[in-house]
């Protein structure tokens, strides 16, 4: 498939256009890497390197126009689009490219700092149990068809999501669901697109090694909100302070949603058990009585705004509740590891000081002998936030166990002088930072009737360090342990 750049540039903001412009273009490219012949390659500004060091090779790979923020002298023959922008041109150039496949899907994106995986999952189960064929891109996979990608990114750059949403209409799907992160929304990768239904959960304290400071982390999340469509429903949570505030921020229609005052969507009774919860709701014009076997608030509160969401495209009761049938648990969400052993391990991806003391709150409930916790932070993130993460764990768990979580170019003991800076005086506490050890050490030390919470990683398959991934799954080292342990798992 070939595009004319005339076409392609159609659209685009203000741009200087040097050289031909009657050329047939074969693909767009932000990775030097994956340029074929006849293509387009965009420099945008990277996290290490910035793209226009690579146009040397972009054009010795074949690219014949490259988009750039500065005029490159050493590139005389080839097209050049000087913009001022060029992550949004990238996005914008990427939809044109592909023909638009994103207008033929409903998009429902979801964004907060935690939930974000669980309210999507539990959306696609809705809309599917409802007959709609239905896309996924979130943290844990991109999904459509029986096609499933393990996800390289949470949201995928602007080209890499053109992608997915042609094989989603190629394969039938109508509509989309996918998280919509903060680092996504400031680095333009859904510029452009048009949301039927967006989603905000909470906001809490992540990635202010990347925003700098929480009212950047707060903006990056309200402009989801801020360009919508006035023909968009916005479902906001205004159990978090921020969502009352995100209402005043959006042209589109809003959905409230409450567990606990005057909304939209409302519960008016929420029922919490060991091994199930059950919602009656108020919407607008109707009344729901839901059942889902995910347990604990925080997840009342995913299912109210998937619940929410699923209303806003149209579905009914019965939808939405045969989605909830379907899913048991969501893949490193509150995932029980189900064994022999006498003592309960729940795997978990909380790695934010609200979602560890959410987790813990909730195994707290199922009254355990004892709660017994281990966790780690990321390296080369957010800093700030390991020490709350250690003071949240040391309050509400009975021990703590510190270990390494994806260190990346870190040094592991640094990252644990961190965090053990936030446990509090008398809690006992160890730090290792050999992850797999410190699992065998915590599942050696459970007793009958305890609870084992392993944090961080959830459904992850690997771990990083400096710059190499290794194979490392949280549920499949305890499920190996146990077994060594004479359990069955």
């Amino acid at each position: 498939m070939a595009r004319r750049l005339t076409q392609l540039l159609e659209g685009l903001p203000a741009y200087e256009l040097i050289g031909r412009r009657d050329l047939e273009i074969n693909g767009v490219f932000y990775d030097s890497r994956r340029v074929v012949p006849e293509s387009l390659f965009v420099a945008i500004p990277g996290f290490q390197h910035h793209g226009a060091e690579f146009l040397s090779e972009a054009v010795t790979r074949g690219a014949i126009a490259v988009v750039t923020e500065r005029q490159v002298e050493k590139l005389p023959h080839i097209t050049q689009i000087v913009v001022a922008d060029a992550r949004e041109v990238l996005a914008l150039l990427s939809w044109s490219f592909a023909g638009h496949p994103e207008k033929r899907l409903r998009l429902c994106g979801v964004t907060g700092t935690n939930g974000k995986t669980s309210i999507t999952h539990l959306l696609r189960a809705m809309l599917e149990a409802a007959g709609k064929k239905t896309g996924l891109i979130g943290t844990l996979t991109y999904e459509f068809g029986n096609q499933i990608q393990p996800a390289l990114r949470t949201t995928p750059e602007a080209s890499d999501l053109a992608d997915l949403f042609t094989g989603m209409t190629k394969n039938g799907a109508t509509h989309c669901v996918m998280e919509v992160t903060s680092h996504a929304l400031t680095l333009k990768r859904v510029k452009g697109l048009s949301f039927t239904v967006a989603a905000f959960s909470n906001i809490g304290h992540d990635h202010l090694d990347f925003h700098g400071t929480t009212e950047n982390y707060r903006s990056a999340k309200a402009l989801l909100f801020e360009n919508l469509k006035s023909e968009a429903t916005a479902v906001i949570n205004i159990d978090d302070d921020f969502g009352k505030e995100l209402i005043q921020r959006t042209p589109a229609k809003v959905l409230r949603c409450s567990l606990q005052e005057e909304a939209d969507v409302q519960t008016t009774k929420v029922s919490l058990k060991p091994s199930e919860m059950h919602l009656d709701l108020r919407l607008p014009n109707d009344s729901w009585h839901l059942h889902s076997s995910l347990i604990g608030r925080f997840n009342a509160s995913n299912v109210l705004i998937a619940a929410a969401c699923a209303h806003a495209l149209g579905l009914d009761e019965t939808e939405v509740q045969k989605g909830l049938d379907e899913v048991r648990h969501i893949p490193g969400r509150m995932e029980m590891i189900r064994g022999t052993q006498p003592f309960l391990v729940v795997v978990d991806f909380a790695h934010t000081p609200e979602a560890l003391a959410n987790v813990l709150d909730t195994l707290r409930a199922l009254k355990p002998g004892r709660i017994l916790a281990l966790f780690g932070a990321g390296g080369d993130r957010d800093r700030g936030k390991r020490p709350e993460m250690s003071r949240v764990v040391s309050e509400k768990a009975d021990e703590v166990f510190l270990t390494s979580d994806n260190p990346r170019s870190e040094n592991p003991d640094a990252i644990l002088d961190d965090l053990e800076a936030g446990v509090l005086p008398g809690v006992p506490h160890c730090r290792n930072a050999d992850r797999r050890a410190t699992i065998q050490m915590i599942l050696q030390k459970a007793r009958p009737k305890d609870c084992v919470l392993i944090a961080g990683k959830g459904a992850e398959t690997t771990q990083e360090i400096q710059g190499m991934k290794y194979p490392f799954d949280d549920r499949e080292v305890v499920r190996r342990v146990l077994n060594e342990m004479g359990y069955e798992a």
